[in-house]
């Protein structure tokens, strides 16, 4: 399971709240490996979830990054592009595989490992960028 970590903070409570939200997304698809509980409509709900949750909140963090001048606004915009991209890819193997142990595997693998490694390398920039009592 992905869990919060104060490390992971950007410095804006409202971003973070997204995050974790996001985590949790990610932590049900471990659910639904630990349990074995590979439902189609369970699947495709967390999915459908985090693709229009997550474009939402990407929007929503680019925004925030702009404002704030952050130095990897850019590269943060580029990274969730790819993000999209390779999730429109899982989406359509969903479409074919159904929720196989292996596709939810591979899912839960790869958000688990971006949003970690996002999260820790590029979000936290913002936080430099945020003044105090600001949040």
């Amino acid at each position: 399971m992905i869990e919060w970590k104060e490390e992971y903070s950007t410095g804006m409570l409202d971003l973070d709240a997204q995050h974790k939200i996001l985590f949790k997304y990610v932590n049900n698809l471990e659910e639904i490996i630990l349990s074995e509980g590979y439902s189609e409509v369970r699947v495709s709900n967390i999915l459908d979830y985090l693709n229009s949750y997550g474009k939402n909140h990407f929007h929503y963090e680019e925004k925030c990054m702009i404002e704030k001048h952050c130095p990897v606004a850019a590269q943060n915009k580029s990274a969730h592009e790819k993000f999209l991209h390779q999730f429109a890819v899982y989406q359509e193997r969903f479409k074919k595989e159904g929720a196989t142990p292996e596709f939810v595997k591979d899912v839960y693998h790869w958000t688990q490992t971006w949003f970690i490694d996002h999260v820790c390398k590029i979000d936290i920039h913002l936080h430099a960028c945020v003044a105090p009592n600001t949040f």
